[in-house]
């Protein structure tokens, strides 16, 4: 965790003007056990990449904003941060990325795995109610099961099933779960 001092160093160095951001934070970094400041991005990206030591292996850090943000992404990077980040959720970030796993704004996540109605994949969107539909199709549930569950006609059951069917492009229900999970909208 960062102590009160290096707290106060961060947030005077993300102040001032960009050379002077990156000496105090080569400072800053310096007394990290297991973080060093990198002189450049992996893969040519534009920002600010620290090095973190981890329990499984180095992993490294962008402190970017916008499309860097994905370029760093792309170039391997386990973590990204704004270059407005707090000092105190950059040592949340580094403890998280110190422990194994991998950082980036709650936003940028959003953009990039779209949640509930949509796919990964871009695929047509499921409504609620298709999406309700296809996790009883994974549970293995009939047309009957189904219209009883959801408290609607067999029927209309029946017309929410070849729906999924024809957004996902499956050929079975089968087909339709497994299309589900492949893009994002049906978690098992």
């Amino acid at each position: 965790m960062l102590d009160e001092a290096e707290v106060l160093a961060f947030e005077e160095a993300s102040r001032a003007p960009q050379p002077a951001a990156r000496e105090r934070l080569r400072l800053l970094v310096g007394r990290q056990p297991g973080v060093r400041l990198l002189s450049s991005a992996p893969g040519g990206g534009a920002g600010l990449a620290l090095e973190v030591e981890s329990k499984d292996a180095p992993m490294w850090l962008a402190i970017a904003d916008g499309a860097e943000q994905i370029e760093a992404l792309r170039a391997g990077a386990a973590g990204v941060l704004p270059s407005s980040i707090e000092p105190a959720e950059l040592a949340v970030a580094l403890k998280a990325m110190r422990s194994g796993l991998a950082v980036m704004p709650a936003e940028l996540l959003r953009d990039l795995v779209p949640v509930g109605n949509g796919s990964a994949a871009g695929g047509p969107a499921l409504t609620p109610r298709e999406i309700a539909v296809l996790q009883l199709l994974s549970e293995g549930a009939t047309n009957k099961m189904i219209a009883r569950r959801l408290d609607i006609s067999v029927h209309t059951a029946k017309f929410h099933v070849a729906s999924i069917l024809d957004k996902l492009d499956a050929t079975s229900r089968t087909d339709a779960v497994a299309q589900g999970v492949r893009q994002g909208v049906l978690m098992l």
